[in-house]
């Protein structure tokens, strides 16, 4: 590893790198990463961005030459010099050892886990994208990974990344709102509309329970809940859940117009109840979560005793940032400055990235390590649980439940995949 920069591989080159990944690499103010590995079961895929990465590189090279930058000239010929394109994931990682420090797992949601342990296991940080795993026991891995190898690990919940809920958290960890006492989340919209990946059932991955883990609740729920529950601070847990409602109210789904019958949910509505170890008190979370449109026009708000905190757009400044808005009608509300770091200013995907490269350089853990990811897994896989219990349930008796199926099974990946399957039943097929 340099002292200056951290070397990364990615493993899947589909859409979410593609989309929301790549920019990362060439992005002006990314002076830590250099990009040295694509790997991708599809190879000509991967080719593909290898050869956009590497025009960008000679490109950015060029105006480092230019401006007689020594430290990017160094950082971006190094990885133009190392940049290889691998079909097999496990050759990767064993062709890059002493060179690479980190995997960008974008992979669909049954490789998150399985993926970024191997990596850990092989010498080297990992961090993936949303949703945290199949289920919460397929996260509890990646928590005993980043115990076993000293290695970290990073879930890439941009959200958690964007500078007003950053700034949201120093809010509440300064006290500015007191103990928080309730959480709503309302979180949506229509739902996947491109098939990317079809797995061995014929389903598209967003529907695919062995592929996602589920519907909504897999694929949305993570941005929605994490707006307001990454803020609360290190170490909030679930402590039990009622979930009133869990359907699939649109069916059969329509992706690139071609028809799907979807066995995932859509429309999911739950209260949950959690701990703050900040204030040793307890707090509620309302979650709406949807396929099927936006569910409200107001995402989320963090109840406090001082008041309500949100995220909305500063009148004088015109830059959104956190918001207090006090219980009583006759106080002003209260705006939070945002203010300026080294960092991509606006798009989380890439923040994410810098700043877990950054966190590696200085040998600090993750703002959200396999600790905050097991935390949000809980909160989705509890959702289905108690609607397969019909009834509220603890976090302890979906543990319970699901050690039991564990121990019915001698290989831990098809448990894990029991364990999804098992929890879908509970989607009300209402069409």
């Amino acid at each position: 590893m340099s002292d200056k920069w951290i070397n990364v591989a990615v493993v899947g080159t589909g859409k979410i790198y593609n989309d929301a990944h790549r920019d990362a690499y060439i992005n002006k103010y990314s002076k830590n990463i250099a990009l040295i590995g694509l790997c991708d079961r599809f190879k000509d895929l991967a080719k593909e961005q290898f050869k956009w990465m590497k025009k960008r590189y000679q490109r950015l090279l060029k105006r480092a030459k230019k401006k007689e930058n020594t430290d990017d000239i160094e950082r971006i010929k190094f990885a133009l010099d190392h940049l290889k394109v691998w079909k097999e994931y496990s050759r990767m990682l064993d062709d890059l050892e002493g060179v690479l420090d980190l995997v960008d797992n974008c992979t669909h949601g049954a490789g998150h886990i399985p993926l970024s342990v191997e990596a850990m296991e092989h010498g080297y940080h990992a961090m993936s994208e949303k949703p945290p795993g199949l289920n919460w026991w397929d996260v509890k891995r990646a928590v005993e990974a980043e115990e076993k190898t000293g290695k970290y690990f990073q879930l890439n919940e941009n959200v958690c990344y964007e500078r007003p809920t950053q700034r949201c958290r120093e809010v509440i960890m300064g006290g500015k709102i007191g103990k928080v006492g309730e959480l709503t989340v309302a979180f949506g919209h229509g739902g996947p509309y491109i098939p990317y990946t079809i797995g061995e059932t014929g389903l598209p991955h967003f529907i695919d329970p062995v592929l996602s883990g589920g519907g909504c609740l897999q694929d949305l729920a993570p941005h929605g809940i994490s707006k307001a529950f990454w803020p609360v601070g290190p170490g909030s847990r679930v402590m039990s859940c009622e979930t009133t409602v869990l359907e699939r109210r649109k069916n059969p789904r329509i992706m690139s117009e071609k028809p799907f019958e979807s066995p995932v949910d859509d429309w999911a509505e739950a209260e949950l109840i959690l701990h703050d170890p900040r204030t040793n008190s307890e707090y509620t979370m309302n979650v709406v979560t949807s396929w099927c449109g936006s569910p409200s026009a107001f995402p989320f708000g963090i109840e406090g005793e001082k008041g309500t905190l949100s995220i909305a757009q500063n009148p004088d400044s015109k830059k959104y940032e956190p918001v207090l808005y006090p219980d009583d009608p006759d106080e002003d509300q209260v705006y939070f400055e945002v203010e300026d770091d080294p960092w991509e200013p606006f798009r989380g995907h890439i923040r994410e990235i810098q700043i877990f490269a950054d966190h590696i350089l200085h040998d600090t853990p993750s703002s959200t390590p396999a600790s905050y990811a097991l935390a949000l897994q809980e909160c989705l896989s509890i959702q289905y649980f108690s609607k397969l219990q019909g009834k509220e349930v603890t976090v302890e008796e979906m543990d319970e439940w699901g050690k039991e199926i564990m121990d019915n099974h001698d290989d831990e990946q098809l448990a894990i995949e029991t364990i999804s399957l098992e929890l879908v039943k509970a989607v009300d097929l209402k069409t």
